[in-house]
């Protein structure tokens, strides 16, 4: 078991990593969120939604105020299915999540999905965008008019940052929040000379990516080892669940609020699983507790839920450490009610490693 050490965090927690602006929020009250992009907005450890029961347990938190279906008209245009390394279709079906390596290509004009938001959509979506960065050519995603693009919560021009180089893709998973059209995909970078772990949140609005908000961590972010995050995350079961395994979006993110309000008063009851494995930047992986080295007097702020009910995933956009604290998402999967994984990127702002 490793017992995972935060010396020195609070001083970079409390870093100035970026300006702010008021966005919606998912609960009640007002929050800031990166200006530019998508909302980040979403219930305080103690507010807007969530509530503390008598014993400590975390009751279910707000739903983010941008949900409900979304249209998704458009015809055919994604990427198309791909698996463990082969080569991807292109145009017509919907993609499926990637499982390993390989190329993608698809994208283009024309939209990924046709009626209501849908689960095929979102992932031929999110697999466009992973199209773009195999390619480092934004024109494999599907893209609405006027799309923005963040990286790292800074305004970045969609054919800059990291798609302005092609980069091959090891390892790859989308969760799909079908509720609110929007996706958070876990891609893993190990060759091509520069190695990154990346969260990716999109937004879709009648079929086309008009959102992107992606968290880029390299050398110097929080305990950063993509071999490390890719040995561990692939080697995980993230299978769509039974239905009995399934639980509601709310009893999804109580689960994660109750694991982010831990951190600042340890009367919270989490509903941690047995076992439970915490994965921290690549370097940092937890055998058998996620239930050890979580340091006190911590806050989140700016949350934002993207919520992956048959995944039994719920994914927290965070800043970690308060509203001008490090960028960073969580990302949990909770089959039956209890955590039985954890994973974590954090953008070092300056660099913190």
């Amino acid at each position: 078991m490793i017992t995972l050490r935060w010396v020195g965090v609070s001083m970079a927690l409390l870093c100035s990593c970026g300006t702010s602006a008021t966005d919606t929020p998912s609960g009640g009250g007002s929050s800031s969120a990166p200006s530019g992009g998508m909302a980040a907005a979403g219930s305080s450890p103690s507010s807007s939604g969530s509530a503390s029961g008598g014993s400590g347990a975390v009751g279910a938190a707000g739903m983010p105020a941008n949900g409900g279906t979304q249209a998704a008209s458009g015809g055919a245009g994604a990427a198309g299915a791909k698996a463990n390394g082969g080569a991807a279709t292109t145009g017509g079906g919907a993609g499926r999540s990637a499982s390993s390596g390989g190329a993608v290509s698809g994208g283009g004009a024309g939209g990924v999905g046709s009626g209501s938001c849908t689960r095929e959509g979102l992932e031929a979506a999110a697999e466009s965008y992973v199209a773009a960065i195999v390619a480092g050519d934004s024109t494999k995603m599907a893209l609405a008019s006027g799309a923005t693009n963040l990286e790292n919560t800074k305004a970045v021009a969609i054919a800059g940052g990291i798609l302005k180089a092609a980069l091959p893709v090891a390892f790859h998973r989308n969760l799909l929040d079908v509720e609110q059209c929007e996706s958070f995909s876990e891609i893993i970078i190990t060759e091509g000379g520069h190695p990154y772990v990346l969260g990716a949140h999109l937004k879709v609005t009648s079929g086309n990516i008009s959102a992107i908000d992606t968290l880029v961590t390299d050398d110097g972010d929080w305990l950063f080892d993509a071999a490390g995050y890719l040995k561990h995350s692939k080697a995980e079961d993230w299978a769509l669940l039974p239905a009995d395994q399934q639980i509601s979006r709310d009893a999804l993110i109580a689960a994660a609020n109750s694991y982010f309000d831990l951190f600042n008063d340890k009367s919270v009851v989490v509903p941690w699983g047995t076992p439970c494995n915490r994965l921290e930047g690549g370097s940092a992986y937890t055998n058998d507790t996620c239930d050890v080295g979580v340091p006190d007097g911590v806050t989140f702020a700016n949350k934002h839920f993207v919520v992956d009910i048959p995944m039994g995933t719920s994914v927290g956009i965070v800043r970690f450490g308060g509203a001008n604290g490090l960028p960073d998402s969580h990302m949990f999967r909770v089959p039956g009610g209890k955590i039985r994984y954890v994973h974590t990127i954090t953008v070092c702002d300056p660099k913190c490693m």
